[in-house]
């Protein structure tokens, strides 16, 4: 079969071998979008390796979801098929061994260009296309169009959130809200990787602006939500050290100046990150997990 259109069904971390929530919330975006019958003669890509302590790859447990819903629901795949990729640990690579393998296998025309649907949730999404249009020399479309057509496979991917299936987190308590305002930081983190990797030929102050504001922003609301709370000072911790980073890191620094801050940032906010995740069990050395 010939793919007409290719979805990527983007992993969640499991936890003791299992989909959480927010990862079966994806896959259940999925169901419902074939139970509409919005999706035929397309390659369905289920996307997420093996990690540190788990036993089955994200992809695979997606997968044994899915035919359990599908079972469930009497709903059929009509003319899709399914594609696992177990092997990536991040979206590109994601991306990239999908296409390696539908070229492999004869899935795509390459004489056609291929559309792309991400299925995720709302989130996750947002970020990668927010990255996308401010500061479009990090962003993962681009990467990811560039490689794929180094492969000779031309992809076409809509920069509108809303051409995507954005599936609702399933979360609304105090440290999901948390957990979300955390996640907006990713942005300024991935601005730092920018200036140090050289990426950015325009005007340093102009580039770091919106994602400036929307750390600020995060940082201010966080603070605001815990308060004084004494259950929360780890966070405030955190927070505190994480906006010194983005303060020491305007104006026109060396990139020698900037790196050591982004390694501090990367870090604190993936540690800030996994600590707010509700679906973060936070047993035994968790920080120290890959």
């Amino acid at each position: 079969m010939v793919a007409e259109h290719l979805y990527i069904v983007l992993g969640k971390r499991l936890v003791d071998q299992q989909l959480t929530l927010e990862g079966r919330s994806r896959v259940d975006g999925l169901v419902k979008a074939l139970q509409r019958h919005d999706i035929d003669h397309s390659v369905i890509a289920l996307c997420g390796g093996l990690t540190l302590g788990q036993q089955i790859s994200e992809a695979k447990a997606m997968y044994h979801y899915l035919q359990s819903e599908l079972t469930r629901l009497n709903v059929s795949l009509l003319n899709n098929r399914i594609l696992l990729e177990e092997h990536s640990t991040s979206t590109v690579e994601n991306i990239e061994n999908v296409a390696l393998e539908l070229q492999k296998n004869g899935d795509i025309d390459t004489q056609k260009i291929l559309p792309v649907t991400f299925i995720s949730n709302d989130y996750h999404l947002q970020r990668i296309f927010e990255i996308q249009q401010l500061m479009d020399e990090q962003g993962l479309l681009r990467v990811l169009k560039q490689r794929c057509e180094m492969m000779g496979i031309t992809l076409a991917i809509s920069p509108d959130l809303h051409d995507h299936l954005a599936v609702k987190y399933p979360y609304t308590h105090l440290a999901a809200e948390l957990f979300l305002l955390a996640d907006q930081l990713t942005t300024y983190r991935v601005y730092l990787e920018g200036v140090v990797a050289g990426s950015f030929l325009r005007d340093l102050t102009q580039v770091r602006a919106i994602p400036y504001q929307i750390a600020y922003e995060a940082i201010l609301a966080i603070n605001h939500k815990i308060a004084d709370n004494p259950k929360w000072v780890f966070v405030r911790c955190l927070t505190d050290l994480l906006m010194q980073c983005i303060n020491a890191t305007k104006g026109a620094l060396s990139v020698s100046e900037i790196q050591p801050y982004l390694i501090l940032f990367d870090s604190n906010l993936t540690l800030l990150n996994r600590y707010l995740d509700p679906e973060n069990p936070c047993v035994g050395r968790w920080w120290r997990q890959g």
